[in-house]
């Protein structure tokens, strides 16, 4: 332990080197994931919301019309997730003004979605 202290080095290379690729590694690693766990969030959003308007035909007719604002906002939730959480990480040169009015429609869809919902359910 004392030759570590007084070099600095393990083997051929300095020690802060070989903390720094580990520590980038690490963090590769932890966004990867991070982005992994976000891709399967919004899929199953998207799937779920999918599903309940497939399944809104075959449900009564009073519950038809809530499956499917809620199938529509399950949908618009997983893509509205997806572009937030992913797609603004893994391209950040796309142009902002896009990337702006993207999120924005999907976020007032989003919000009429859930009020469309709400008030099929009250009705």
């Amino acid at each position: 332990m004392s030759i570590l202290r007084a070099t600095g080095r393990i083997g051929s290379q300095p020690l802060d080197d070989r903390f720094d690729a580990f520590a980038d590694a690490v963090t590769r690693l932890a966004r990867a994931l991070t982005r992994t766990v976000w891709l399967a969030w919004a899929l199953t959003m998207t799937v779920a919301g999918g599903l309940m308007m497939l399944g809104a035909s075959e449900a009564a007719s009073w519950l038809a019309s809530t499956l499917w604002c809620a199938g529509l906002t399950g949908i618009v939730s997983g893509v509205f997730v997806f572009q937030v959480l992913v797609a603004d990480r893994l391209f950040p040169d796309a142009d902002s003004g896009l990337v702006r009015n993207v999120e924005t429609v999907l976020g007032v869809a989003l919000i009429i979605g859930v009020v469309l919902t709400a008030l099929t359910l009250l009705t």
